[in-house]
């Protein structure tokens, strides 16, 4: 018996994956539906390695308890704190099942434009042989200029209701064209534009 009049157990490292599955399976369930019924948009997991959610482990203090009015250590417990969160892999599992269910009307729109938050796409998180990785998952492919509206357009326009493969457009950009000081440069993702820059830029691309 612990202190409070909490009932505790040891936990063998064996019976580890099953805390996990329990968490997954019962806990992280219960979670979605309570905080779905407020109408919010709810994704729990479990983290893991190559996972959505990566966790680094923290050792927290032991945990204690009193027997024949004696302290003795029951556990080490351990903890984690969320390292990273994978933003873009529920994206593509939700292209897979889009495919997999052949919803054809489905356009998806890819801005290649060479660029993330972090630096350049090719030295961060390359995207190799992306066309041909959405054609595996099921889907139509185009690839367009992005800067060309009216190609587009024309893509955007095509009839798809008798499709039974969803469509993703891969659009060529680069970030900040036609704007000398910004563009193509990694750094401009959070480039800040006062009045004074926006109207001298306003005036050099027209």
């Amino acid at each position: 018996m612990a202190k409070g009049g909490y009932s505790v157990r040891y936990c063998p490292p064996a019976e580890m994956p099953h805390i996990a599955d329990a968490y997954r399976l019962v806990m992280l369930p219960s979670v979605e539906a309570g905080l779905a019924a407020h109408g919010l948009r709810v994704l729990t997991h479990v983290a893991s390695h190559d996972s959505l959610v990566t966790a680094t482990a923290t050792a927290n203090r032991p945990l204690r308890m009193v027997r024949d009015g004696r302290s003795k250590v029951v556990r080490d417990h351990r903890a984690g704190t969320v390292r990273s969160v994978d933003a873009e892999r529920p994206a593509v599992l939700s292209c897979q099942v889009a495919a997999a269910q052949r919803v054809g009307n489905l356009v998806v729109v890819v801005d290649r434009n060479g660029g993330q938050n972090d630096g350049l796409v090719a030295d961060v998180s390359p995207q190799p042989r992306l066309a041909a990785r959405f054609a595996a998952f099921g889907f139509d492919v185009a690839e367009a200029d992005g800067h060309d509206v009216l190609a587009l357009r024309a893509l955007l326009a095509c009839d798809r209701s008798d499709r039974d493969r969803p469509l993703a457009i891969i659009a060529d950009t680069v970030k900040g064209k036609g704007l000398r000081p910004v563009e193509g440069k990694a750094p401009s993702h959070y480039v800040t534009i006062d009045a004074a820059r926006a109207a001298s830029w306003k005036r050099t691309v027209r």
